[in-house]
């Protein structure tokens, strides 16, 4: 059974630079862009702090010395929050492998550091529990920059505009993994991430929680953009949380 509350780690992938967002990153890694003038890590840090998590491990690469300048100057009393570096060029898979002694065997919440939502990280946890799997991933809609077609022959049949995509499906960067992770991370570690998630597939190992609320990945400038919209139409989106 997995332990939640303060007790339960929170591991937030934060290594990558962000190259899509071009200029914005040459001084600071992307988790580290300002969102409604706090950065975007913190806005993650916050999320699972809304529902009593407080022990953080946070996995860097690039910039490291931007997350760490910040945490130091910026971490309440009853938060802890462990920077561990790993390399500008390590894979999500590498960074994963550096903390697996700080786990302490037990089951732990997985993050990416460049997605927002309101999922309810208890009940994913819970769905993660009644799953008995090695990994539990939120599932979310995606968001389509361009209007999509639906052909038949040359013939169109209708047309879909821009926006969130209620029939498809993605990994929205929001996990509860067990500690038998390691175990297929240790054996399939240069093969990447992607790979192993696609290994724990084939072997009925993952568990999908879906949601179908707030949640926006910021993986270039167009993002941003959106983003900042949703924002001036609510401005308390952020901290909707689903309860």
């Amino acid at each position: 059974m997995t332990q939640t509350g303060d007790i339960m780690k929170v591991v937030i992938l934060a290594g990558g630079r962000g190259l899509r967002l071009n200029n914005l990153t040459d001084e600071q890694p992307k988790p580290m862009l300002l969102i409604n003038g706090v950065p975007l890590i913190q806005h993650i840090i916050n999320h699972y702090n809304h529902y009593g998590f407080n022990d953080f491990i946070i996995c860097t690469g690039y910039k490291s010395e931007v997350i760490e300048d910040y945490f130091l100057n910026n971490m309440p009393d009853e938060m802890s929050i462990k920077i561990v570096n790993s390399g500008e060029y390590s894979s999500i898979a590498d960074r994963l492998w550096s903390i697996r002694k700080e786990i302490n065997n037990e089951p732990f919440l997985l993050s990416y550091a460049d997605n927002l939502s309101n999922v309810n990280i208890n009940k994913v946890i819970n769905s993660f529990n009644k799953s008995e799997r090695i990994l539990t991933l939120v599932a979310v809609h995606p968001y389509i920059d361009y209007g999509v077609l639906n052909l038949k022959g040359n013939n169109l049949i209708s047309f879909k505009e821009k926006g969130v995509d209620k029939n498809s499906w993605i990994n929205g960067g929001f996990m509860v993994a067990d500690y038998k992770i390691f175990e297929v991370i240790n054996k399939y570690q240069a093969k990447g991430f992607g790979y192993i998630l696609e290994y724990l597939a084939s072997n009925n190992n993952i568990n999908v929680y879906k949601h179908n609320d707030f949640w926006k990945a910021i993986d270039n400038n167009k993002d941003l953009i959106y983003l900042e919209s949703l924002l001036d139409e609510n401005d308390n989106i952020l901290n909707q949380y689903k309860d």
